[in-house]
C-alpha cells in the first residue's frame, strides 16, 4: 500500500546510504533532490553542441545521397515495373516474386560464381598479409 500512497504525491522513495545495512526504513525523496540531475546524453549535447551543429549538414547530405536512394531501391524491388503499366496505372506491388524469380535463374548463379572468383583473385594481393595470399598458392590467376 506504500506504493499506492506515494503515487498520488510528487515524491518517490529511496533507501538512504546509512540505512542500507540496517533497517529497511524508506525516506521520501523530494523533487528538489533531483534538481541539477541530467542524463549523460543531455550533458554531452550541451558540451558539444557546436560540433553537432557542424556535423549535422554532413549527416543530412549522407541521408539524401545514400540512404534515400537505398530505401527507394528496396521499395522498388518489391514492385513490378513495365513501361505500359507505369504510364497507365503505376507500379504494381508483387512482394518477393522478383527475388524468387532471380534465385531460380541459372544465369544469376553462374554470374555470381564468376563475380566471387574475380573478387577472390583481385583481393588476394590486397589481403595477402591476412591470409588472402592462399589464393595465389591455389593457382587463382592475379588480375
Amino acid at each position: 500500500m506504500v506504493g499506492v500512497a506515494l503515487a498520488a504525491t510528487p515524491t518517490c522513495t529511496r533507501i538512504s546510504k546509512r540505512e542500507r545495512g540496517g533497517s529497511r526504513v524508506q525516506k521520501p525523496m523530494r523533487m528538489e533532490d533531483l534538481k541539477g540531475w541530467e542524463p549523460a546524453f543531455w550533458l554531452a549535447w550541451k558540451k558539444y553542441r557546436l560540433a553537432y551543429a557542424f556535423v549535422l549538414p554532413a549527416l543530412i547530405a549522407i541521408g539524401l545521397v545514400i540512404l534515400y536512394p537505398l530505401f527507394s531501391v528496396v521499395v522498388t524491388s518489391f514492385e513490378r515495373y513495365h513501361l505500359l503499366e507505369i504510364l497507365t496505372k503505376g507500379p504494381t506491388y508483387i512482394g518477393f516474386a522478383n527475388y524468387v524469380e532471380i534465385l531460380k535463374d541459372p544465369e544469376f548463379w553462374y554470374s555470381l560464381g564468376i563475380t566471387m572468383y574475380f573478387t577472390a583473385a583481385c583481393d588476394s594481393d590486397h589481403f595477402g598479409r591476412f591470409g588472402g595470399g592462399a589464393f595465389v598458392k591455389l593457382g587463382v590467376p592475379r588480375a
